[in-house]
């Protein structure tokens, strides 16, 4: 990442709540948070709280790049210009990307990952501290030794979530409305420190670089092969970005219906979800889409049976 004030913690929501920790951030202050914004990150704004619009008010700003399209920097650093606010990017869904000659993660005073949607491993995060003034607060809060007590409650939260995910999400025979998380998401802010990772991470730079390369060039292969490009930004950096995944936009409901049909039958579920254009949370232009996955997992035969049945289908 070319720095060392990275640090590996349990979850990227830690990083949110620590960032806003650093800053003094408390529960009369704004922060301003992009919409349609998952509840589960939603809940890591534990100091201030969450607001849709950007006033005088707003102490600070979760930039988030949505599947790990870079927001506008130039058009975002106009508006905040002069202005004492903190500055947390959310990258969860991308560690690559660059646009404007600016890389993910650079922008921010602080900004946070999330490794499990990028590698195959259990929960961990990361977080970047790109202004110094935060790094001995963020640091001694990242030594905070807990308690027997709140170890078991720890445990015993991700034992609840374990079992819960492996009996019903993955067969999809329960809502997850069902069950309520959120004490577990907060025992998961509540320990930054990561306390392990299980799986697989990359061993090496080269590694780490081929899963780079297997997300980019199944990006690489839609861009050139679909012809709705409206997402892209003109300071894009195409060959630097590796996004999870590609919005198919289409102003036809029906169309946007059948794609989500034909990933169904190749055993992927997404649906239709609104994607930002402009590409700035703070001027945004919304589109329907439906985001077909491009990660390192996804091979691209199934890229290419997606593509010939939409040119088939004109």
């Amino acid at each position: 990442m070319g720095t060392n004030d990275i640090f590996l913690m349990s979850s990227g929501r830690a990083g949110i709540s620590l960032s806003l920790c650093a800053a003094n951030i408390n529960r009369h202050d704004k922060v301003f948070v992009p919409q349609f914004m998952s509840k589960c990150v939603l809940s890591a704004v534990d100091h201030g709280f969450s607001s849709l619009e950007f006033t005088e008010k707003t102490k600070a700003v979760l930039l988030y790049h949505l599947w790990g399209y870079p927001q506008n920097f130039p058009a975002i650093r106009k508006i905040i210009s002069g202005k004492d606010i903190l500055i947390i990017e959310d990258c969860a869904h991308g560690v690559w990307g660059k646009s404007y000659g600016i890389r993910v993660g650079e922008f921010g005073d602080t900004a946070l990952f999330s490794l499990p949607k990028i590698f195959e491993i259990t929960y961990a995060g990361a977080l970047r501290v790109n202004n110094k003034t935060y790094l001995d607060d963020i640091r001694k809060r990242l030594d905070y030794k807990i308690s027997l007590k709140e170890y078991w409650e720890s445990l015993r939260g991700e034992w609840t979530y374990m079992n819960f995910y492996r009996k019903h999400i993955v067969k999809r025979n329960l809502p997850d409305s069902q069950i309520d998380l959120q004490k577990w998401y907060a025992t998961l802010l509540t320990y930054p420190a990561c306390k392990g990772i299980s799986g697989r991470l990359p061993q090496s730079y080269a590694e780490l670089k081929a899963v780079f390369r297997k997300q980019n060039s199944n990006f690489l292969f839609l861009l050139k092969n679909l012809k709705n490009k409206s997402f892209l930004l003109d300071g894009d950096s195409l060959n630097d970005m590796a996004p999870l995944c590609y919005p198919f936009l289409s102003e036809d409901e029906s169309i946007l219906f059948k794609v989500d049909n034909w990933l169904k039958e190749a055993g992927i579920y997404t649906g239709i979800y609104h994607f930002d254009i402009n590409r700035n949370m703070f001027n945004p232009n919304f589109k329907k889409c439906v985001p077909i996955p491009i990660y390192a997992s996804i091979d691209k035969s199934l890229l290419e049976s997606f593509v010939m049945k939409f040119n088939e289908a004109g």
